[in-house]
């Protein structure tokens, strides 16, 4: 009488391979995108929360001064401004500051996303006070 054969060699067909690999691929194509996303608006909070800080700066500036800084509308570095409203901002993904006067009752800061990390350069936040009313927006792409 013969034995059934059982000791077939066990293990995992080609199509079932390839049909995980397809699953894998599928989630990981969801996933990195959304990845990507949640890092930039992380990022944007370095913009945000400078711009915060600047304000903070403003309102001092004005106190001691009677006027808001700069006292011409140009694109300063980081150092610039932290050495013109005596602040202390970082910048490593926002580097470019856009500031005015807007006229004796206010000022415009733009902060501009730079090419570090992937960036695209086109995404922007800004504030503006005018008239004792703070203004926030912001524009461009990730």
């Amino acid at each position: 009488m013969m034995m059934p054969r059982e000791n077939r060699a066990a293990g995992y067909n080609l199509a079932e391979i390839m049909a995980a690999l397809v699953i894998m691929a599928m989630l990981v194509g969801l996933a990195v995108p959304t990845y990507f996303r949640s890092m930039e608006q992380s990022r944007a909070n370095e913009a945000r929360v400078n711009l915060r800080i600047i304000y903070l700066g403003q309102q001092a500036y004005f106190t001691k001064n009677g006027t808001y800084w700069p006292p011409v509308a140009g694109i300063f570095t980081a150092d610039d401004v932290n050495e013109g409203l005596v602040i202390e901002i970082t910048a490593r993904h926002y580097t470019v500051f856009e500031m005015s006067e807007n006229g004796p009752g206010g000022y415009s800061a733009t902060c501009r996303r730079n090419t570090v990390d992937g960036g695209a350069g086109t995404k922007w936040y800004r504030n503006q006070y005018v008239a004792g009313t703070l203004t926030a927006d912001e524009g461009g792409s990730f």
